[in-house]
């Protein structure tokens, strides 16, 4: 033992002790100049740290194998593992009894939020016939698939419905939040509105005993952006499986069938026919609405009598007299039939709406000024009376000057509580003062946050076309006094329709926004394909304006077939038109304005003066007669080709050749002026003496042309 403890002395340890400490000291930074601790010489020699020991020698003449390793050893990770490994989780986490019925899994599944199993264990019990008792928790995979982002149209119903339909009735359980839920999440979240997905949901709401829940919301969604057919058939279908499910359903209640029946026809389906009517006829559907009223009178359901006063307001704005004639009779007719004598007699001449206010416009800052049109808005909110949008951006400017942003934020959440009217007169005001500065980027936020994408350009909210398409944006500051100042935004329960102003601020400042030309040809192309949807026109039949580069191919996944929503035709008018003509004439671009005036008379639009007169001041010509007759043949041409392309067009009130006429008297009235603004008055002569011989209705385009000729001479002289 002594010879083992004198061949094996304890030096060497120490000497390996040093070296580590050392390596330490220095690698941490606290060496000196002086002697470090330990760095004194060792009783035993230097270790030598690069000498190879034994072992290495012996690892490394150890041979390497000459054969493979079997491969039998191994096994692959097949489907069997993965399923043997879920069951023996599903043990360890759900305490499921032995006699449990075989959907118990599929419920703890959705219930532990593993909704990939979930869908995997629906597919096999499906496939085995096993039926799968309703249970409320299905609604929360139901509203998964609601915001699960890249999902197809038609699969997205499809997976929404198959566990929506799993949710029991209201009979068994109240599922009324998450009804509440659902609905929500189809009419704020969904940017554009799932017109199918919305029928579909409702419908089996109903079945479900949730009729008068989401009734009103989506008859008027349905209403507004559907097919007026779809509208007529899901109105009918909807009050049938609500009319099942009251009167042969086991009930709760202690009342009669006959009692429940009574009161679904004199209360829910009088209210929902309303609530169709009304927004048929506010998205611009007006033979749509009187064939759903007269439908309405077929089966005795009474309708309101202001929803009569204001279909007939409506119909006498247009100057639909048989319309009205109608309407009044069926008044009539069902008010002496319900012996209600006293509301039976309607308005037979139009009157204006009188409940537009007018407030206290404040000139200077002051505060006795500022509270007293403080003042007038709130008493105008608290009547439910409406503001004008131009008053309240005046207002809002002269608050923002003032510094008053605190009385703006309450006057903002007394307009956001005073219902859906006041938000959106609101949110139009913030438009115009964002739109009256060039802030374009805050005018799109707010129609973003308040609105339905439906009849707008879908393009400029797509994040790349956000910063290709939308120059300069990056580049707009935000003012020193703004209006993102004065808070957040109060949250909205649903979201708004547009009106005729939102998106046609919204359309002028993207166009005035496209810097390019091939955005703003991407723009105009856009807009027409939306004039030719609230027109009912197949797109192989109407031919789209052609673009500088490729067209994007549609999303993988999208269906063309899917039921898209149609925006309401009343949201458009010349305005549009004569912003895409200013726009193309910035460029130079005097085909593409052409066809804008070509596709104004062909889509059924009537141009007003300002659209003559911004194309009159685009028109250039060079010097001489020749270059004159050349834009004429030009314009005879192009309106030829356009009335063979528009014959098969549908719902056209004009013939071809009255068509044609009014176009090339716009094209060759607009020459004349700029011939006669540029002083070549006898250029302007030939021009309309032409325009004579190949336009119809001589006689009174003879008397235009003169006042068009004498306009220019008077005032010369």
């Amino acid at each position: 033992m002594a010879s083992w403890v004198l061949a094996h002395p304890p030096w060497h340890s120490l000497a390996r002790v040093r070296i580590r400490w050392d390596t330490l000291v220095k690698a941490g930074g606290w060496t000196r100049p002086g002697r470090h601790f330990l760095n004194t010489p060792t009783l035993s020699l230097r270790i030598d740290l690069d000498e190879e020991t034994p072992s290495m020698r012996q690892i490394k003449a150890y041979p390497y194998p000459s054969a493979p390793p079997d491969s039998s050893l191994f096994e692959e990770a097949t489907d069997e593992y993965a399923t043997a490994a879920l069951t023996e989780s599903e043990a360890t986490l759900f305490d499921i009894p032995a006699g449990a019925p075989p959907c118990t899994l599929l419920k703890c599944l959705v219930k532990a939020q593993r909704y990939e199993d979930a869908e995997r264990v629906y597919t096999e019990l499906v496939a085995l016939g096993i039926e799968i008792n309703p249970h409320p928790v299905y609604h929360f995979i139901a509203r998964r698939t609601l915001s699960t982002p890249g999902l197809a149209s038609q699969k997205r119903l499809d997976t929404f419905m198959k566990w929506w339909s799993l949710v029991p009735a209201s009979s068994e359980i109240d599922c009324s939040r998450s009804v509440g839920f659902i609905l929500t999440e189809l009419l704020r979240k969904d940017h554009s509105p799932d017109i199918p997905l919305i029928a579909s949901f409702a419908l089996l709401a109903a079945s479900k005993g949730y009729a008068i829940q989401v009734g009103l919301d989506s008859i008027r969604r349905i209403a507004r952006y559907a097919p007026s057919d779809f509208t007529t058939r899901f109105l009918e279908e909807f009050c049938v499986t609500t009319w099942n499910y009251e009167t042969k359903a086991k009930q709760t209640r202690q009342e009669p069938p006959s009692r429940r029946a009574l009161d679904l026809i004199q209360s829910q389906f009088r209210i929902w026919y309303n609530a169709a009517v009304s927004s048929l006829v506010d998205s611009g559907k007006h033979r749509s609405a009187l064939q759903l009223l007269k439908l309405a009178h077929s089966r005795k359901l009474s309708i309101k009598q202001g929803t009569y006063e204001h279909i007939v307001s409506v119909f006498q704005a247009h100057g639909y007299r048989d319309a009205v004639h109608a309407v009044q009779q069926m008044n009539r007719g069902m008010s002496s039939s319900s012996g209600n004598h006293e509301t039976s007699d309607l308005p037979t001449e139009f009157s204006a709406p009188q409940d537009i206010s007018t407030i206290y416009l404040p000139l200077r800052g002051h505060g006795t000024e500022l509270a007293k049109s403080a003042r007038s808005i709130k008493r105008a909110f608290q009547a439910g009376i409406l503001v004008p949008a131009i008053q309240l951006t005046e207002v809002i400017t002269v608050f923002l000057q003032s510094d008053r942003k605190s009385a703006l934020r309450r006057l903002r959440n007394l307009a956001y509580r005073s219902g859906p009217s006041a938000i959106s007169t609101w949110a139009l005001a913030e438009m115009t003062f964002y739109a009256n500065r060039n802030y374009f980027q805050s005018l799109l936020h707010v129609f973003e946050q308040h609105f339905d994408h439906v009849g707008v350009p879908p393009e400029i909210f797509d994040p790349i076309h956000f910063s290709e398409q939308r120059h300069d944006l990056t580049k707009v500051k935000v003012p020193a006094v703004a209006l993102q100042q004065i808070g957040p935004v109060p949250s909205i329960y649903r979201r708004l329709p547009p009106s005729k102003e939102h998106t046609y601020l919204l359309w002028r400042m993207a166009v005035k926004h496209a810097k390019r030309p091939a955005s703003a040809a991407r723009l105009y192309r856009a807009f027409v394909n939306v004039i030719t949807e609230t027109r009912s026109i197949p797109r192989n039949v109407y031919p789209l304006p052609r673009l500088p580069s490729p067209v994007m191919p549609p999303a993988e996944g999208q269906n063309m077939e899917y039921l898209r929503p149609m925006p309401p035709r009343i949201l458009y008018d010349a305005r549009y038109f004569d912003v895409f003509v200013n726009k193309f004439f910035s460029y130079g671009f005097i085909s593409y304005a052409t066809r804008v005036i070509v596709d104004m008379f062909c889509l059924g639009f009537a141009p007003h003066i300002r659209t003559r007169d911004a194309f009159m001041k685009g028109l250039m010509f060079k010097p001489g007669q020749a270059a004159v007759e050349r834009r004429l043949q030009y314009w005879q041409k192009t309106v030829d080709r356009a009335i063979a392309q528009a014959q098969n067009l549908p719902g056209r009130s004009a013939s071809p050749e009255q068509l044609r006429g009014r176009m090339l008297s716009f094209f060759f009235r607009a020459t004349i002026r700029r011939l006669m603004q540029d002083g070549r008055r006898q250029e302007a002569i030939y021009v309309a003496q032409h325009l004579t011989q190949v336009a119809s209705a001589r006689s009174e385009l003879k008397n235009v042309l003169k006042r068009d000729l004498g306009l220019r001479q008077k005032s010369e002289t």
